[in-house]
């Protein structure tokens, strides 16, 4: 299974610092196929929903499965701040990439999460985002009232 990045140009909310077209957020997943390090962008395409619940957490049903919408973690090379983005993704393809607010508004905004929300779970709800199950079932409902609105 690939090591695969989302990349996109992102603006920093907390710098307004606009990052490169690469992997320097270390929005990591393994979504690819094959093998070896390789990137999605928009309009890239060959994603399926099963790929992507065996690697997110799903928060929500996608309903008809025409558009998926996932939550990224994402790190500004310019001041070093973890943000959230929004990858769209429509029949498979990857519609858009779009940095996000930290808030409630996001995750109500999605249907699957990445694990490496994890730090920032931890940070906010002092508790790991693992049980004895693995992901804990009720993480999104810990977490939600802690974002802002």
């Amino acid at each position: 299974m690939a090591l695969t990045y989302f990349v996109a140009a992102l603006t920093g909310p907390e710098c307004g610092a606009v990052t490169a077209e690469d992997s320097s957020t270390g929005m990591r997943n393994h979504l690819g196929s094959g093998h070896g390090v390789q990137v999605l962008r928009v309009g890239d395409g060959g994603i399926t929903l099963p790929n992507v619940a065996s690697e997110y957490i799903q928060v929500r049903d996608p309903g008809d499965g025409h558009e998926v919408r996932l939550l990224e973690t994402w790190t500004c090379a310019a001041c070093g701040s973890e943000n959230w983005a929004v990858v769209t993704i429509r029949d498979g393809t990857i519609e858009s990439i779009e940095a996000r607010p930290v808030s409630r508004a996001t995750l109500d905004d999605v249907h699957f999460v990445t694990e490496n929300v994890a730090p920032q779970f931890e940070a906010l709800t002092g508790e790991s985002l693992w049980d004895d199950r693995g992901v804990r079932p009720d993480f999104a409902q810990l977490l939600r009232p802690l974002l802002p609105a």
